[in-house]
């Protein structure tokens, strides 16, 4: 189906590294995988099935399906722009069927994602685009009246090129203190390369013969960008504390074995400062 650029051009949305889910009452639907990483050469054709239910058990639940650039702010948010508006924007490339779906309680429906790379596409370089499935149901309140809630559900889809390469490197573990008086660990990590990072491992501060830990699991880091990741702590560390870090990047297209361990991060941890 060719591409439909009636997005609104003021949508803005915030969510975690996967899909977002905006519920109405009864009515809620779910998009599968919440978050696709392919990988295609210049002149390829990549197809994907993104698998879209109706997890309500009494209602129907009529869907459009559209397009949209996203990015990541540094602080974590993900931004959704009309499409084409990114100047790295992938649309044009993009067919999907069907554009609009209806779904009884319970029922199930893939959506076909058909991505033609053009010959002129840089092998270096990397592409995303987010597919949503949205609607406007009535939803009644609790005083019989009804109002429209909007429902919506997004599937992030990453394409990386055959030479494109993913090159984190964390800058910095800092303690900082947060508005309501509680501290936070502030991970910063910058990725140089074209290919986004997606980090896991574990922070581990030590002091006075203790040890505490802090597991990391899926952080993305799109690329040439800056991330901030914000971890609070539940108890005090002392301001002699050691910290370090040992990460592994689980998409790094460059390597054979797609993964590959970031330097180990090892510095003292100080007293906490107010967040910036």
């Amino acid at each position: 189906m060719k591409l439909t650029r009636s997005i609104r051009a003021g949508l803005l949305l915030l969510a975690c590294l996967g899909g977002i889910s905006i519920p109405a009452h009864g009515r809620q639907v779910s998009l599968e995988p919440t978050s696709l990483e392919l990988a295609g050469a210049p002149g390829s054709r990549e197809r994907a099935l993104v698998a879209l239910h109706n997890d309500s058990a009494a209602e129907t639940v009529e869907l459009t399906i559209g397009l949209a650039d996203w990015a990541i702010s540094a602080n974590g948010q993900l931004e959704l722009e009309p499409p084409g508006d990114a100047p790295d924007s992938m649309t044009d490339w993009v067919r999907f069927s069907p554009a609009y779906v209806s779904l009884a309680p319970g029922e199930a429906r893939e959506i076909l994602v058909d991505i033609k790379i053009p010959d002129t596409a840089p092998p270096t370089a990397s592409r995303r685009i987010a597919l949503l499935a949205s609607a406007i149901a009535p939803v009644t309140t609790s005083d019989g009246g009804n109002i429209l809630r909007k429902i919506e559900k997004t599937s992030l889809i990453y394409l990386t090129g055959p030479d494109a390469k993913s090159l984190p490197v964390i800058e910095s573990i800092t303690r900082v203190l947060l508005a309501d008086g509680s501290t936070a660990l502030r991970l910063v990590v910058s990725n140089t390369g074209t290919a986004h990072a997606r980090l896991q491992g574990t922070i581990q501060m030590d002091a006075n013969s203790e040890s505490t830990s802090l597991p990391l699991a899926s952080l993305v880091v799109l690329p040439e960008t800056r991330r901030t990741f914000l971890m609070p702590l539940a108890q005090p560390i002392p301001e002699s504390a050691m910290v370090s870090a040992s990460l592994t990047n689980t998409h790094a297209p460059q390597h054979e074995s797609g993964r590959a361990d970031l330097m180990r991060y090892s510095a003292p941890l100080g007293e906490a400062a107010p967040l910036r």
